[in-house]
């Protein structure tokens, strides 16, 4: 019986297959609409995403021969759609670490240069898990008398404190909503939202909150909240939305 790719046995019954509806068109390499980039970019753990982002739309203007580019910092920034603050930043990290080159001209925009990726220039991704580089993470009860100036207020506060190892934990359950979370345990100003954000509803009420967070976040009403300071200053906004929706819960019972 012919079907298709052949006949029909039992040695070759796999190899029959539908064919599709419709002509499919994969991409074409030969095209010459494509830009490319070293894959140790992307493995490089030195980079936040913004800068590969930035990386990227540099190799988008790049000349093939030259590889130079020398687009404005305004025009970087529309097309990859951040600030030209971000490309500004980006760009100076790049530079650092030897990825691109820079020439400033006076009264015309720098001229860029990609250079060669290098293995000692990357820091590939490893199964590892993310510990943060914290020296001191007891809590501040457990310091010496003689660290500062303590009177009874501040003994106060100091026992109602998080410790190191919970902000640290507090901050590793946004990397369900951020990918980013890596760059967050090193931020003074996301260490200090924790902190504040544990001290007033409590480790295991705001713990419970945050693990919710990926789960209503595919609500397009739901407020974006991927940081523990975005957590802070939209929790109004997030104590609205529950009313609206009438939710009942963790979410709803911490923040209550």
């Amino acid at each position: 019986m012919a079907v298709g790719l052949g006949t029909v046995t039992r040695h070759n019954v796999n190899m029959v297959t539908k064919q599709p509806e419709e002509n499919i068109e994969i991409r074409d390499i030969r095209n010459k609409d494509w830009l490319w980039v070293n894959k140790a970019i992307l493995d490089n753990r030195k980079l936040t995403a913004s800068e590969k982002i930035i990386y990227f739309a540099l190799a988008y203007y790049a000349n093939n021969d030259t590889q130079e580019a020398y687009p404005s910092t305004n025009k970087i920034a529309k097309l990859v759609d951040v600030s030209p603050r971000t490309v500004t930043r980006s760009v100076k990290k790049l530079s650092k670490l030897k990825i691109i080159g820079r020439v400033r001209r006076t009264g015309k925009s720098t001229i860029y240069t990609l250079l060669n990726v290098t293995p000692d220039k990357m820091s590939p991704v490893t199964n590892r898990p993310y510990t943060p580089d914290i020296k001191d993470t007891a809590p501040l009860t457990n310091r010496p008398s003689n660290y500062t100036k303590v009177n009874n207020t501040n003994l106060t506060i100091g026992a109602q404190s998080a410790t190191g190892n919970q902000i640290n934990e507090f901050i590793g359950l946004f990397s369900a909503v951020n990918p980013s979370c890596d760059r967050l345990f090193r931020n003074t100003t996301e260490r200090a939202a924790s902190e504040r954000l544990i001290k007033k509803y409590g480790f295991e009420k705001i713990k419970g909150l945050v693990t919710n967070l990926p789960a209503m976040s595919v609500d397009r009403y739901f407020p974006s909240i991927t940081t523990p300071y975005e957590l802070e200053v939209k929790m109004g906004r997030l104590r609205d939305y529950c009313k609206r929706k009438k939710l009942s819960g963790p979410v709803a019972a911490t923040i209550s």
